[in-house]
């Protein structure tokens, strides 16, 4: 028989007391105790990432970034064409609404400050949603901050599928004091139906299921 690890004082090891209760042998008892272990492990990870009830998204590439949603309100479904990701309710929810993430690429700009950039990159964003959307209609623009990361927004309205909806589509980029002269950024789009909690372009990302996403949403794959 293979001598024990345990140190005699410390009397018989785990695997050896199974061997004595079970009938088994050393060695299989040793692989039911990892299997047991893994068990513990994995169930820690699962509570450690739903604590909160909600769920992190990590996205890799083209461009990295991560946010949170819940679950029971977002569902993740299949990205469309240039999307990164794509969140919406369920089929049925009485207020639709969707979260989409594409990658943003700035032109060549002066400086170090993407956000000098931003106001015309926003411009050309606008006259590309009148032109594929006949029901866009421009609310309002302007710069913001998306958790300390220097952003661009357009806030407007459209329809769809008979229902007015509110949007706001925010360019965001890394801050310059971390990444001068960034380049590459990310293009988030809020949409929600008009309801008693979204009311207008304002509420969208600030109530309701968008909510979340956007407070949530950072550049780079490693949660905060």
């Amino acid at each position: 028989m293979a001598q024990s690890p345990v140190r005699p004082e410390f009397g018989p090891s785990l695997p050896e007391l199974m061997q004595r209760r079970f009938g088994m042998s050393v060695r299989a008892a040793g692989f039911v105790l990892a299997a047991i272990l893994a068990i513990v492990v994995i169930a820690g990870i699962v509570k450690q990432t739903q604590g909160d009830g909600t769920v992190r998204a990590i996205v890799t590439a083209p461009t990295a970034f991560n946010l949170r949603y819940e679950p029971g309100k977002l569902v993740r479904v299949a990205s469309r064409a240039g999307e990164q990701l794509r969140l919406t309710t369920k089929a049925g929810d009485p207020n639709p609404s969707s979260v989409t993430v594409r990658a943003a690429l700035l032109p060549a700009y002066p400086g170090d400050d993407p956000t000098v950039a931003l106001p015309i990159f926003a411009s050309l964003a606008i006259a590309q949603m009148e032109r594929a959307d006949p029901k866009f209609v421009e609310r309002g623009e302007g710069r913001a901050r998306v958790n300390a990361q220097p952003s661009y927004q357009i806030q407007y309205l459209t329809t769809i599928g008979g229902r007015v909806m509110y949007g706001r589509r925010v360019f965001v980029f890394p801050d310059p004091r971390d990444q001068p002269g960034a380049h590459d950024g990310a293009d988030l789009t809020l949409l929600a139906a008009r309801s008693q909690v979204v009311t207008n372009p304002d509420d969208v990302g600030s109530n309701g299921v968008t909510k979340i996403p956007y407070r949530s949403f950072r550049l780079g794959a490693t949660p905060p």
